[in-house]
């Protein structure tokens, strides 16, 4: 796949979780995607390298469901990604609130997507494209791995995934 001026941050170790909304959003010409309050992982299309100066990176405490600070941190960036995927659906909906503050129209100047599969991410307008995640079945996993880490305390520590599921909906489809 050839594009030609692309930034692209991290937002989750999440092995493809995030793939297939960025693989509909970079179909759809967005050249530059930036990411919110990233953690550190494998790079979502390696291909793609990271542009800080798109991303906000910054600590639990900062404001994340204050509007009016996510329209001055993206205000700052020097140039509008085509796109933000969030950590969270809870920030992305936020980031959304900020985004049409500062007057942007979604999507069709920004698309935005967010992560957890949350009942908000359907009701808000636009409906916010997300990945579901299985939260029983990750509760479910850790409980196994704690309580096998006490029963094996010299076990080494495991790696477990899970299957997620890219919901696509209106913030991410840019006619």
């Amino acid at each position: 796949m050839l594009i030609p001026r692309n930034t692209v941050s991290k937002v989750i170790n999440g092995r493809g979780a995030v793939q297939e909304p960025t693989r509909q959003m970079v179909l759809k010409k967005a050249m530059e995607l930036g990411y919110f309050q990233m953690a550190s992982g494998d790079a979502l299309q390696p291909e793609i390298p990271l542009d800080r100066r798109l991303c906000i990176l910054g600590d639990d405490a900062s404001p994340y469901s204050d509007p009016d600070w996510l329209a001055e941190k993206i205000l700052e960036m020097p140039q509008l990604p085509d796109a933000l995927i969030c950590v969270n659906d809870y920030i992305a909906i936020h980031v959304m609130t900020a985004l049409k503050q500062i007057g942007l129209a979604i999507p069709e100047q920004i698309m935005v997507a967010g992560f957890d599969g949350t009942a908000q991410s359907a009701v808000v307008e636009p409906t916010l494209t997300t990945v579901q995640i299985p939260g029983a079945e990750i509760g479910r996993m850790a409980a196994d791995v704690l309580l096998n880490r006490i029963a094996n305390p010299g076990r080494s520590p495991v790696s477990v995934y899970v299957n997620t599921t890219p919901i696509l909906r209106e913030s991410t489809n840019r006619k």
